[in-house]
């Protein structure tokens, strides 16, 4: 049988994340690195509170996983701003995912703030959030169904896979104008991941901001035709899609998601993952990737020198400046009018 991937991804993934087994042996991801949250929580001081009329301060979290990113956030509001500030009291953290699978340690640590829960598919829209201030997820959109598309001289096709996520074919695609207009922009002979359900919950998602609000998606892919090209077909074309425990995720198409935002009359900007954290922290940063993915100053390299070397890194070469293409993003959207840069 040949599927559409985003076929495919969804079946797979209801069942994986509704399974009692330990799923978060099987990636390693930066949900547990602190870093990424409190720049998020800089910003949120800098421009959210500002704005805060002292009523509800709803805040939505979509995918919260095990619960470290949601957790790592809030510990650093509170740092930031004080536990004794009004805000606190105000605060309510809405954590909203398919099913929970919070880790018990950090469920008991998440007892100190206004936390409630919100199950369910967050592909069925935004129609439960309450006006809310901000919006935040982080390696969500890489699980949420998406299309692959190619196209050459004579068109533009639909990639179908196997049950396997294997490529088995091809169909001639039936695609909107955006898309359309947007495949003509691609490199000819890749595929291309068109996140259809990233950009409705994106779309959705902002509908419901307040004015001054916005929506910080973090996640792994590619922000410019650059980071295609780098590649050969044959490489990038085998990289899209990425296996893990049995569970397909694939590449955030931002290319595609900034198109959908500004189409939407939304304002919207795109920064490798690392670069936005440094700017908002003030500090230059390392990319590592121990049990989990990290980010490390200088002196953190130092002292985790024999830890580091155990896991194949060298630390005068971390230090070198010699940097990979970071195929980690940062995007947040928000709405024209109510202008609010990264």
């Amino acid at each position: 049988m040949r599927y559409p991937f985003n076929a495919i991804q969804k079946r797979i993934n209801d069942r994986y994340y509704r399974s009692r087994r330990d799923i978060y042996s099987d990636f390693k991801t930066f949900v547990d690195c602190p870093k990424l949250p409190y720049a998020q929580a800089i910003d949120f001081v800098r421009h959210i509170l500002p704005l805060w009329d002292g009523g509800e301060l709803n805040i939505y979290d979509l995918g919260v996983g095990k619960g470290t990113y949601s957790l790592n956030f809030l510990d650093a509001v509170g740092q930031i701003i004080g536990p004794a500030h009004p805000a606190l009291k105000s605060l309510n953290y809405f954590i909203c995912d398919i099913s929970f699978r919070i880790a018990p340690d950090v469920e008991s640590a998440l007892r100190h703030f206004n936390v409630h829960r919100i199950e369910r598919d967050i592909t069925r829209g935004a129609g439960f959030m309450r006006k809310p201030y901000y919006v935040r997820s982080s390696e969500m959109y890489d699980d949420l169904p998406a299309k692959v598309m190619v196209r050459d001289e004579s068109g533009i096709y639909e990639v179908l896979f196997d049950e396997r996520a294997a490529v088995c074919g091809f169909r001639r695609a039936r695609i909107d104008a955006h898309t359309r207009q947007h495949m003509q922009l691609m490199p000819p002979g890749y595929h291309i991941p068109i996140n259809t359900a990233c950009a409705e919950n994106m779309l959705a998602a902002a509908s419901r901001l307040r004015p001054g609000g916005y929506f910080d998606i973090s996640d792994y892919g590619f922000s410019g035709i650059d980071e295609i090209t780098m590649l050969t077909q044959e490489e990038f074309n085998s990289s899209i899609i990425r296996t893990y425990g049995g569970q397909p995720t694939i590449d955030v198409n931002f290319i595609y998601l900034m198109g959908k935002a500004r189409a939407a009359r939304l304002d919207c900007e795109c920064l490798p993952q690392k670069a936005y954290v440094e700017r908002a922290l003030s500090q230059k940063l390392y990319y590592v990737e121990l049990e989990q993915l990290y980010y490390m100053t200088r002196r953190e390299l130092e002292e985790n020198e024999r830890r580091l070397r155990r896991f194949g890194y060298e630390l005068s070469l971390l230090l070198s400046g010699i940097e990979e293409v970071d195929d980690y993003k940062h995007m947040r959207v928000w709405r024209s009018r109510c202008h609010r840069n990264i």
